[in-house]
């Protein structure tokens, strides 16, 4: 999930070259995110597999039924505002001028 050699550069940030410098706040920022993606990815496989056994295991009990699909568009609703929420911080700081490729960029220095 993350890469070792950039944490390793985060964490001696502040030791080589006089201190931690605006790139190196992007790249934490940006694997925080990562970190946040990933574990919302989880969530939702988890959740699908939940609501999966719910609809199975109903029996055509209506009110499980209806809980399940209230769970499963619940899931679809945070699922967008999880990519959304992703696409919308990516095109604001390609906005601003941050190099979309900042991480492969922090790995060459």
């Amino acid at each position: 999930m993350f890469n070792k050699v950039l944490l390793e550069k985060l964490r001696n940030c502040g030791k080589e070259s006089g201190g931690c410098g605006y790139d190196d706040f992007l790249v934490f920022l940006q694997l925080v995110f990562e970190f946040i993606m990933s574990f919302g990815l989880i969530l939702a496989a988890f959740g699908v597999v939940y609501i999966g056994y719910l609809f199975v295991t109903s029996k055509g009990n209506v009110g499980v039924v209806t809980h399940a699909r209230n769970a499963f568009f619940a899931l679809i609703i945070g699922m967008v505002l999880l990519f959304g929420s992703y696409y919308l911080v990516g095109t604001i700081l390609l906005n601003l001028g941050v190099n979309p490729n900042i991480i492969n960029d922090a790995l060459t220095k």
